[in-house]
Parts: C-alpha cells; sequence; structure tokens
C-alpha cells in the first residue's frame, strides 16, 4: 500500500468504529478492542500488552496484567451478552485492563498489514499495488469490516477491481448494513473512494505518473500548494492531509513522500 494509505488509515476507520482502549462486546457479541479490533477468541486478547487503568478503586494502576487477569477479564464480558446491544461505553465501569496508545497503533498496523497480504494474494486484487490510493484504502477499508476474505465474495465486485473497473467497484462494494446501522457511513465514504479512482483512472494520471515524479524529484514542485498543466489536467499538491478529507481525488504522487496528487478536470 502508498504510504500515505497506511497513515491515513488509523484516523479513517476510527471515525467508524471509535478508538477504545478497553475490552468491549460489538455488536454481534464479539470480544473487541482498538479500533474494531477483533479479540475473539480469548487467545487473541492473551497476546496483547493489558495494562491495569489509572483509576480510583485499582490498587496497582499500569502494572501488566497477567493472561489469567486477562482471560477472566474476557471471559466477564463474555458471559453478559447483554452488552452487545449496550454500545461499548457499558463496558467501560466493569473492566480494568486498557492498552496503551502505542500498542493500539501496533495493533491496527499489524492487522491491517496482514489484511494486505491476503487481499494481494487473490488473483482479483494482485495488481493492488498499482491502484490509485483512493481504491486501496476503500478495499482495506472493506477487509476492516468483513475481514479479508470479505471483498473476494462479492462476485461483481471484484470483477471490476481486477479490471481497474473503479466505477462498477464503487457500485458493487456495498456491505450488508442489515443489523448493523455502523456500517452505513462506511458503505458511503467506500463508495466516494472507488468513485475517486475510477476518476484517477479514466483521467490518464497513472500514465503520466512518473512524469510527475520526476518533478517532483528535482524539486520544481515545492510543499505548498501549486499548480502543473499535463494534458488538461492540474495537479494540486496538499501535503499530509488526510485522503479521506479530500472530496476530490487523490492518488499517491510519489511513494515514500507525505505528498499526494489531487487530480482535477479542467474545463476545454
Amino acid at each position: 500500500m502508498f504510504p500515505s494509505v497506511e497513515s491515513s488509515f488509523p484516523a479513517f476507520s476510527t471515525k467508524f468504529e471509535g478508538r477504545i482502549p478497553y475490552m468491549y462486546l460489538d455488536i454481534l457479541g464479539l470480544v473487541t478492542v482498538g479500533v474494531g479490533n477483533l479479540i475473539d477468541p480469548v487467545e487473541a486478547a492473551q497476546a496483547l500488552p493489558f495494562c491495569f487503568k489509572n483509576r480510583a478503586g485499582i490498587s496497582t494502576p499500569g502494572s501488566p496484567a497477567t493472561q489469567d487477569q486477562i482471560t477472566q477479564e474476557w471471559q466477564t464480558l463474555k458471559n453478559t451478552p447483554g452488552l452487545a446491544t449496550k454500545g461499548y461505553t457499558a463496558c467501560e465501569p466493569i473492566t480494568q485492563l486498557e492498552l496503551s496508545d502505542d500498542a493500539i497503533d501496533a495493533l491496527i498496523l499489524g492487522r491491517l498489514v496482514q489484511n494486505e497480504g491476503f487481499l494481494k494474494r487473490q488473483p482479483w486484487f494482485q495488481n493492488f499495488d498499482a491502484w490509485p490510493a483512493d481504491a486501496q484504502l476503500a478495499l482495506l477499508s472493506m477487509a476492516w469490516a468483513m475481514g479479508p476474505g470479505g471483498p473476494g465474495g462479492f462476485p461483481n465486485f471484484r470483477a471490476a477491481c481486477q479490471k481497474l473497473d473503479f466505477s462498477t467497484a464503487a457500485a458493487e462494494c456495498k456491505m450488508n448494513e442489515a443489523g448493523n446501522p455502523g456500517l452505513i457511513p462506511r458503505n458511503q465514504a467506500n463508495v466516494s473512494l472507488f468513485s475517486n479512482a475510477a476518476m484517477v483512472i479514466a483521467s490518464g494520471a497513472q500514465g503520466w505518473l512518473a512524469e510527475f515524479q520526476s518533478l517532483l524529484s528535482a524539486n520544481i514542485i515545492g510543499g505548498r500548494p501549486r499548480a502543473v498543466r499535463v494534458v488538461k489536467r492540474r495537479v494540486a499538491l496538499e501535503p499530509r492531509r488526510p485522503l479521506v478529507d479530500n472530496v476530490q481525488t487523490a492518488f499517491e504522487c510519489k511513494p515514500h513522500t507525505p505528498q499526494r496528487a489531487l487530480v482535477k478536470k479542467l474545463s476545454d
């Protein structure tokens, strides 16, 4: 994945999942933590560096939890299935353990990289590295919500992705929202991202990417927003802005830099 996708993903998914340091039950009754990270079965929770919360009533705040203590808290939630319909806040007062911010960041990155690897082994997503960044972010978003095997289960969607037909992918990427209204805004974001990717492909941006990279390498275009005319297209640099916040088409313009190019069709 492009560096901008990796760096943008945590904030992108936090908008839909929240960022919760303690264990809670998701809408399906599965134990979860972080940014929608499932830790069910219990072995997944035992592998994480949970510590005791720093709050009144806890005798050893900040101290590492043992596997037995992690298991006990996990089981307490699992034995209270009614919490699944009450939201994560209902689990805060009955939990004593939490993850640090660094631990959550590591958990997100580990799962993101794992999902990417699985997706790229599928024939319909094997050209993932050459996709516009918006399409990469959208597919990873689907995999985060469904599991990495989920997107490949949509025949029309996967066929469209294999052909780089991101307009059709936008129309076919909707995940089932029944009983899970939290998927509604994620579905909407995914449609926008795939639609953006279709605009990138249609603009011919991928074809002249190397030319634009050479301009960057020569420092012809600096860090401030500027513009360059290439085949009646304008490319405006917007450093360090999350892709999801841009309503225009966004794609990675140079690997290993924080800059992305926003492609806008000029009027004839």
